[in-house]
């Protein structure tokens, strides 16, 4: 198991465990997001969007433009869970990151959303992706998105 993965399981451990301090929790997620080491932000990223707090909507769209690639993926799926249309902008943006894994998460979110703001955009990657897996993702999402009307 990679040192991250570890990190990462511990970070959410020891929120979980600590029930009673809710509130304090999720205010220290989103400190955590600052962190300068990426294991601990990515944790905390992850974390946020677990507990589904919208109060972390706002922090987690600035770690999608974290110089980290697992952070950014993080960001962009608690944003997924947590976030409201005002975040689908920001998800769209996402769909152009240099990070695959980025990209295949913010489809999966943009779906996960239902906004149909999002329908061109995911309608573009799958008529112009070469790679079959990408196209159908996203057409799959724009099914997810279409059948919340």
């Amino acid at each position: 198991m990679r040192k991250s993965a570890v990190c990462l399981a511990v970070i959410i451990s020891l929120f979980v465990l600590c029930g009673d301090c809710f509130a304090d929790n999720i205010d220290d997620g989103i400190a955590k997001l600052k962190n300068p080491d990426a294991d601990i932000r990515e944790g905390a990223a992850e974390y946020l969007g677990s507990v589904g707090s919208k109060r972390a909507e706002k922090a987690l769209l600035e770690a999608m433009t974290d110089s980290e690639e697992d952070v950014r993926q993080r960001a962009v799926e608690a944003i997924g869970k947590v976030g409201g249309s005002e975040s689908v902008p920001a998800l769209i943006r996402a769909l152009k990151d240099d990070s695959f894994g980025v990209r295949m998460e913010a489809i999966k979110s943009l779906g996960e959303m239902g906004d149909e703001s999002a329908i061109d955009s995911l309608q573009e990657i799958a008529r112009s992706t070469i790679n079959p897996w990408v196209s159908q993702k996203a057409s799959k999402a724009i099914v997810k998105i279409k059948s919340r009307r």
